[in-house]
């Protein structure tokens, strides 16, 4: 398994404190071996290094380098009979054949030595949608060979825990699981069953006593301890039809040794009980406390819930006014809009004025050009002949600009006439600037 919470870690390193002394091996730890004491002597053993289990596997970058190279189930590289303990946490549902590596991990314990094994519950991990894997199976596994139902395994493995339901991509991904030689869940339990498998291969795969069995976490934690006289035992994998047929009468006797081991955990339990009694009494204290803090946080959350109403309001209010400021925005605008267009009409009143005021000194310098010693003969003469005159008078005093008139009254260009002309018969008549 991947990385082991540390409340579970501290559930096994307890259990292991108890039964765990002298020297043996802990099976596939990964990163997160039992914590032992330092007086006992382990060394953790797995089925290839750490690059290949890294690179290839697809183990944590934190796994630990393996002391042996060796295959777990089969355990080649240890004499039998030549350690005090095995440990193997979540191997043996990764195992073709349980109860020969089962059969294994016995052999290699001296008499009076522990198997400690830790599964996962079926109900807590990611087999829970998977079928338990009967007592039966593992016989024929046991008897005949894992091989006929690793396909089974492989295909159960693909549709139920990855969700696969494409033939094509089912088929891919189990030759890729054979391929790289992945070790799946074979095999599932839950507490009660693994319980029962222990107890009908009880004198199949060994004589042993179930020293311990608890719920940890998620996981089944027990304790085998290998009996004095299993040393006389046939060798692992020897005359199994024959011990199998025995299996049934060790079993019994397995019971009773476990009801004896029950009375004595019954002890320690009572114990623990009392123990948990003093944790409860600190828990409801400490709950009191909490209650009290959420009476506190109640009434500030009241407090709190009094202050959003008063912001509720200052929010509405707020609002309103900036309903009226737009408002009055608007109108001012508004006016703003109005006084330019009345600043605009004054502007261009007054430049009408300027140049009705420049037109009226024009006008009277002419007048006064025009009636400078004007001939009393001359109101009784023609018009001719008084345009004549002016224009004679206007062309002495040089007080008359043809170009400035041009630029002025470009209509006068545009239809053809010279300007002073126009001017003397025309302009002055129409109130038209000439002068300089």
């Amino acid at each position: 398994m991947g990385d082991v919470p540390e409340s579970m870690r501290e559930g096994r390193d307890r259990v292991a404190d108890r039964f765990i002394t002298g020297e043996g091996i802990e099976i596939g730890p990964g990163n997160s071996p039992i914590r032992l004491h330092p007086d006992i002597s382990v060394k953790h053993v797995d089925r290839s290094t750490r690059d290949v289990l890294v690179g290839v596997q697809g183990c944590a970058e934190d796994w630990s380098e393996p002391d042996i190279v060796d295959d777990g189930e089969v355990l080649s590289s240890i004499p039998d009979n030549s350690i005090d303990f095995v440990i193997a946490c979540h191997v043996l549902e990764h195992t073709q054949n349980p109860l020969s590596a089962l059969e294994t991990w016995l052999s290699k314990i001296r008499p009076g030595g522990v198997l400690f094994l830790a599964i996962p519950d079926r109900r807590h991990s990611f087999d829970r949608d998977r079928p338990l894997t009967s007592f039966e199976h593992l016989v024929a596994d046991y008897k005949l060979g894992p091989a006929d139902s690793e396909d089974d395994h492989l295909h159960e493995w693909v549709t139920v825990v990855n969700g696969e339901t494409d033939d094509e991509l089912i088929a891919s991904q189990k030759a890729e699981l054979r391929k790289i030689d992945y070790r799946i869940h074979y095999h599932v339990w839950d507490t009660n069953s693994f319980i029962e498998t222990l107890v009908r291969s009880n004198g199949m795969v060994g004589d042993f006593d179930i020293e311990y069995c608890g719920f940890n976490w998620m996981e089944a934690v027990t304790v085998l301890r290998k009996r004095p006289n299993a040393a006389d035992r046939p060798a692992a994998g020897a005359s199994r039809t024959s011990v199998a047929a025995g299996a049934g009468e060790s079993a019994s006797t397995t019971v009773r040794s476990a009801l004896e081991r029950a009375q004595a955990d019954l002890e320690i339990a009572r114990t623990e009980i009392d123990s948990l009694r003093q944790a409860e009494a600190m828990l409801r204290g400490r709950l009191a406390r909490q209650e009290r803090l959420l009476e506190g946080l109640q009434r500030r959350a009241d407090d709190i819930s009094l202050l959003k109403a008063e912001v509720g309001k200052l929010e509405r209010f707020l609002s309103e006014a900036q309903e009226q400021i737009d408002v009055q925005d608007r109108e001012i605008r508004s006016r703003f809009d109005e006084l330019a267009t009345v600043t605009k009409a004054l502007l261009e009143e007054e430049r009408r004025a300027e140049a009705a005021k420049q037109t009226a000194d024009q006008l009277l310098e002419i007048t006064r050009v025009l009636l400078k010693r004007q001939p009393w003969w001359l109101v009784m003469a023609p018009s001719t002949v008084r345009r004549k005159r002016t224009a004679r008078q206007l062309a002495r005093s040089g007080s008359f600009d043809p170009v400035q008139y041009a630029e002025r009254f470009p209509d006068v260009v545009a239809a053809g006439h010279d300007p002073f002309r126009h001017y003397i018969y025309h302009g002055i008549d129409e109130m038209r600037s000439g002068t300089r």
